[in-house]
């Protein structure tokens, strides 16, 4: 009965996505009607194929791939299968909402149709020491699912193909580099990751945690701090 309703609710919502960009489309369509749907490997890999042309600023920036061998980077680091299930791309973009605590959901686009649907409710906008940064702290309506997010974040000037570009650009040039290791207490179970911030061309930070498989980083999750670093070390 929840998960129908749940479902009726943000099919409506998403109903006029034709009004949308259509790699946002795409994107929303992906992420998928249910709370728990995952963006698959193979949905990522069919967005790449069509949204190839967009890769060429990555390409002239990062020097080290030909366009195949970006493609298969960014589908390892973006779909890897995190040791809870679910892989970066989901968590970042769609939200994972099968625990107490709502997991990552930092595209605002996504966020905004959640809420729109009644299924994201309680919003408390938080400070913010950026005009591009959003925070806010909300829950999941109860008739859905008992989740709650104390404080998430959002870019409010990078759409879901600039937030899957640049996350590559950060793991390739701050987690691949493994300077610092951190043990860090994610998804309930200590795993290995890397945590750097890094801003690129944007004039705020963003934290961005690789988890690691052998000496590989894949991509746990990516979201906007602000002005100033955390704990975590700068990447520039």
């Amino acid at each position: 009965m929840q998960q129908g309703l749940c479902t009726l609710l943000l099919l409506l919502t998403l109903s006029p996505l034709t009004l949308l960009a259509g790699a946002d489309d795409e994107l929303l369509s992906a992420c998928g009607p249910m709370l728990e749907d995952r963006i698959t490997t193979e949905e990522f890999s069919a967005f790449l194929d069509k949204h190839q042309d967009a890769l060429s600023p990555l390409l002239a920036d990062l020097g080290s791939f030909n366009l195949d061998e970006l493609k298969a980077e960014m589908l390892r680091v973006w779909t890897t299968e995190k040791d809870s299930g679910g892989n970066g791309a989901s968590h970042v973009l769609c939200g994972e909402f099968d625990r107490r605590a709502i997991g990552g959901l930092h595209w605002k686009l996504r966020y905004d149709l959640l809420h729109k649907a009644g299924l994201l409710v309680d919003e408390q906008k938080k400070p913010s020491s950026h005009e591009q940064v959003y925070a806010s702290g909300y829950r999941a309506h109860p008739l859905v699912v008992k989740a709650e997010k104390k404080l998430g974040s959002f870019a409010l000037d990078r759409d879901g193909l600039a937030q899957l570009t640049f996350g590559f650009e950060a793991a390739v040039k701050c987690c691949s580099k493994q300077r610092s290791l951190y043990t860090l207490l994610w998804d309930d179970q200590q795993t290995r990751t890397v945590a750097y911030n890094y801003r690129g061309k944007y004039d705020y930070y963003t934290k961005v945690v690789c988890a690691l498989k052998g000496s590989v980083p894949y991509i746990v999750t990516l979201y906007p701090i602000g002005d100033k670093p955390d704990q975590a070390p700068a990447c520039d």
